[in-house]
């Protein structure tokens, strides 16, 4: 039987993406739907530059998905695997601001959702969120390169996820 999510679970489909003029890498394997994400990407970010993974290096969908892993027995459709990696790349991001901005922004959304005056709702939401975080700077503190979109999609019964993440410079 499925988890009963809250509203302030639901709701973060919604949120819009930060825009930043930076490079971005996509981590793929050759499908059309995902010529379709990186075309999306570039008509929704058009100063970014894309490149497909190179052999050997890091590819954040695989991270991503290992991030996110644990809590993926609560989906049961695409829709709340989308609400769910939503949230986990809110997290994600985050774990990337100093501490004290990390509570800024967390309060920030709880207004943009309209969850600021329910104690429960917010509360729910930030301890979910500072479950990933937590899970970030646990198992991934080396990493810290920003996600600026994913796709997620399903195949045959299982889920494929697609990341659009900033570049490390070399």
């Amino acid at each position: 039987m499925a988890k009963k999510q809250s509203k302030a679970f639901k709701d973060l489909q919604n949120l819009k993406p930060i825009e930043k003029k930076q490079k971005i890498k996509i981590s793929r394997k050759k499908s059309s739907s995902l010529d379709n994400f990186a075309h999306d990407i570039k008509e929704n970010h058009p100063d970014l530059v894309m490149r497909k993974v190179k052999k050997g290096e890091l590819k954040m969908s695989e991270v991503i998905w290992n991030f996110v892993a644990p809590e993926m027995e609560i989906v049961s459709d695409l829709e709340e695997g989308h609400r769910l990696v939503s949230v986990a790349i809110l997290a994600w991001n985050l774990s990337l601001l100093p501490e004290q901005e990390r509570k800024d922004n967390i309060n920030n959304y709880l207004v943009d959702l309209g969850i600021d005056n329910d104690p429960l709702e917010s509360q729910a939401f930030k301890k979910f969120v500072q479950g990933f975080i937590d899970r970030k700077l646990k198992y991934f503190a080396d990493i810290d390169r920003v996600i600026f979109d994913f796709k997620l999609e399903e195949r045959r019964d299982t889920f494929h996820l697609s990341i659009a993440s900033q570049l490390n410079e070399d």
